[in-house]
């Protein structure tokens, strides 16, 4: 019986071996048959098709107080059913009782959105028509969702991103992650370099336009309130560094000052608009008997916002210098209502005036010296009254106008820049700027946020802010989510149509995706 024993012991044991090492061997076959590399986190890496392969690691580099990704692209011979990126503490290297933690990396799936043509005039063939990674999906999210799957022979993009703070240590992190697919795990090395450099504050104006959020644009979403706007606005401010055009509240002059004041200390708020209205007059009627009218601005609606900023300022902290004005009812003015223009220059100009007049007569100001009185009078005259246009306006109001915001082909040449540099010199006193923007037009080569771009392109445009240090950036619109050719609402899917408000434009005036498919309060971005 004992021998007996023995012989089915040691059978069990060799067939243990035998299923155990074919185990191992599945498994490296499963482990060779997916092709994870990475590859620069300012190219976008199609679904379908070949690319610029990097090492199997992660490299990143950046300094204290921002956040910068890497991206990994796995490539499956078979259908993965379920992927994962598990992501460790990272180890400094001169001190390794000290740590990058964990808690400040987020993976995100990239998701694809069908390209179905190019956008127009834009002959990048690196980014031709087909599937191109836009929305960035949580990793978390994605799981929940069962959105963490890959089909065979496909590109699954997965961004990795990094969050120092001030108090990072600087220096050089290494360690690992690793990526789990179908159970196969795959280590991939890590290393982290901060520079001993912080950055503590935005420089420059931004003013990305939210107009369609309280329109039927937000399809797709849970709803149009302020309560909504609110998480949107503090998101976009807090966790990408973008200012939304209009503070919460904006409805009401004394809540949006409140709400001015109180974001007015957080790093990342670097401006708002005061919100303005016009309203249009009857002057006359042509010889063919058609109305003619008058464009103007509701001064005395303007007058509360001005008001309400300026009685919560106070020495250091006068709520008017980081407010500037868009004039979008004159967007892109042409020479019928560049009367009305100048008009409206002038009267805001007065308005700024008589509000300081007032704040003397009521004593505002008795409290305090007679510098800050002077420092009150250059801010609330030095707003910046943005009109978006370029040479057919500039060669007609000059300096007329305050502040010009031009489309960023409209820069392109050294005397385009040399004459708007002459006009913010003229206007310096009046808070003159100059500012550009994008919108469809112009497409690649200039820097765009069109989806069938590279990641480069949204980059190098700030970029580009800074060398020839212009104040401001203004884009559009960011919540187009439904808002169809030629600005129609036509019950646009959000996640499947790659161009929204104009036709041939994708990506053209929606940065972000609703959140409320995946059971998330706020947009997802992309």
């Amino acid at each position: 019986m004992k021998k007996i024993f023995e012989l089915v012991l040691a059978l069990l044991c060799a067939g243990s071996v035998v299923l155990s090492c074919g185990a191992c061997k599945d498994n490296n076959n499963l482990t060779n048959t997916i092709s994870i590399n990475s590859a620069y986190n300012t190219a976008k890496v199609m679904r379908d098709g070949d690319y610029e392969k990097l090492e199997k690691r992660i490299d990143v580099f950046m300094a204290k107080g921002e956040k910068e990704g890497a991206q990994l692209i796995v490539t499956p011979e078979n259908d993965v059913d379920d992927i994962v990126v598990n992501v460790s503490d990272l180890k400094l290297i001169s001190d390794t009782e000290k740590i990058f933690p964990k808690e400040k990396v987020t993976v995100y799936f990239q998701k694809y959105i069908n390209v179905l043509n190019k956008t127009v005039n834009n002959n990048n063939q690196n980014y031709p028509a087909g599937y191109t990674p836009d929305l960035l999906l949580e990793q978390s999210i994605a799981i929940k969702n069962d959105e963490n799957k890959i089909k065979a022979k496909k590109n699954q993009g997965i961004t990795i991103e990094f969050e120092t703070t001030q108090e990072t240590a600087a220096g050089i992190y290494v360690g690992s992650f690793s990526v789990v697919a179908d159970g196969v795990a795959q280590e991939i090395p890590v290393r982290l370099e901060v520079y001993d450099i912080t950055l503590s504050a935005l420089n420059g104006q931004s003013c990305f336009c939210d107009y369609t959020f309280k329109l039927n644009g937000m399809a797709g979403e849970y709803d149009t309130t302020d309560e909504l706007y609110k998480k949107y606005y503090e998101s976009a401010m807090r966790d990408y560094k973008i200012m939304l055009e209009d503070v919460p509240g904006k409805e009401d002059p004394i809540e949006m000052a409140e709400n001015v004041d109180r974001y007015y200390d957080e790093p990342n708020f670097t401006g708002y608009n005061i919100p303005n209205e016009t309203y249009d007059i009857l002057i006359e009627k042509d010889e063919n008997g058609n109305e003619i009218y008058e464009t103007k601005m509701r001064l005395g609606n303007l007058y509360s916002y001005y008001w309400e900023l300026a009685v919560r300022s106070r020495p250091g902290r006068i709520l008017l210098d980081k407010a500037y004005m868009y004039l979008v009812h004159f967007d892109e003015a042409r020479s019928e209502k560049f009367a009305t223009v100048r008009t409206a220059m002038t009267d805001i100009l007065g308005l700024e005036k008589q509000i300081f007049a007032d704040l003397e007569k009521t004593g505002y100001f008795d409290e305090y010296s007679s510098q800050y009185r002077d420092e009150f009078y250059k801010s609330i005259t030095g707003i910046p009254l943005i009109l978006t246009g370029g040479a057919i306006q500039v060669y007609t109001l000059g300096t007329d106008v305050n502040t010009y915001c031009v489309r960023i082909d409209g820069l392109a040449s050294k005397a385009e820049r040399e004459l708007y540099e002459e006009i913010e010199k003229y206007n310096a006193d009046i808070g003159g700027e100059t500012w550009y923007y994008t919108c469809q037009e112009p497409p690649y080569p200039y820097p765009t946020h069109h989806i069938d771009d590279t990641l480069l392109s949204s980059r190098v445009m700030r970029w580009m802010q800074k060398d020839y240090d212009y104040e401001g950036y203004l884009y559009w619109a960011v919540f187009t989510y439904d808002l169809g050719k030629n600005g129609v609402f036509e019950g646009l899917d959000p996640y499947e149509a790659a161009s929204h408000a104009y036709d041939s434009y994708n990506g053209d005036g929606f940065l972000v995706y609703p959140g409320k498919k995946y059971g998330v309060d706020v947009f997802l971005p992309s």
